[in-house]
């Protein structure tokens, strides 16, 4: 227990970030320097002196495998001396057409299994806001999926309008190496409207690749549906 302690303190959500970036971003500074990425990572599990490291995405190209275990081959680190050890890749393809055909609901239950924290006016933002989670979902949406399958603003602003936040079970979770930012672990459930279901549950589903709020590339934001709801999963 005394050696799992140490080596949490020695790795950092940049660390992780880091590591995340160099496997799944296409070569060349533009992918690197965006704001927005096309893929989330969950936390850090250890378990029987291993540690795992799941990165989602929504993609059904070969060329993402290929670049990854490329660049396992050459032996990454976690953190400053942690080296990867006999790392494998399962992947489980999902594509935006697969979600896109989810079937409506009006409501969704989320449990958000790892901190949540949005960012608005320079300051931590640690509450589950309707508004501000299905609008920064459908921004995220509309900039990576085909352009056969982004949504008009009028059709996002109809959702927006709609969803309500039916009840939350959450806690504050302060979030070590981030300064004073909060996040919040726990559950809720949304509501909408017939008119906005299709695009509600097909963002929810979306949820669970990209992430929910800020910093979802370092382990924030991770989401779960209930176990009959959820699609596959790319790891």
């Amino acid at each position: 227990m005394f050696r799992l302690r140490t080596v949490l303190r020695r790795i950092t959500f940049a660390d992780v970030h880091r590591l995340a970036c160099y496997l799944v971003e296409e070569p060349g500074p533009e992918a690197h320097a965006a704001q927005v990425k096309s893929f989330s990572v969950w936390p850090l599990h250890y378990d029987n002196d291993r540690w795992y490291l799941t990165i989602n995405a929504v993609n059904d190209s070969e060329q993402w495998d290929r670049r990854i275990n490329d660049r396992l081959a050459k032996t990454p680190h976690l953190g400053t001396d942690i080296p990867l050890v006999e790392p494998r890749l399962h992947v489980a393809r999902v594509s935006f057409s697969e979600i896109a055909k989810q079937s409506p609901r009006t409501r969704q239950r989320v449990t958000f299994v790892s901190p949540t924290t949005f960012s608005r006016n320079g300051r931590s933002y640690a509450l589950p806001d309707p508004v501000l989670i299905h609008r920064q979902l459908a921004r995220k949406w509309n900039l990576f999926a085909p352009p056969e399958l982004k949504w008009s603003d009028e059709t996002v602003e109809q959702l927006c309008q709609t969803v309500v936040l039916e009840s939350a079970n959450i806690e504050a979770s302060r979030l070590p190496n981030l300064g004073s930012r909060v996040g919040f672990v726990g559950s809720a459930e949304f509501r909408t409207e017939h008119t906005s279901a299709a695009i509600f549950s097909s963002l929810w589903h979306f949820a669970t690749f990209c992430g929910v709020g800020s910093l979802t590339t370092q382990g924030l934001g991770a989401v779960q549906l209930p176990i009959d709801e959820r699609s596959a999963r790319t790891k």
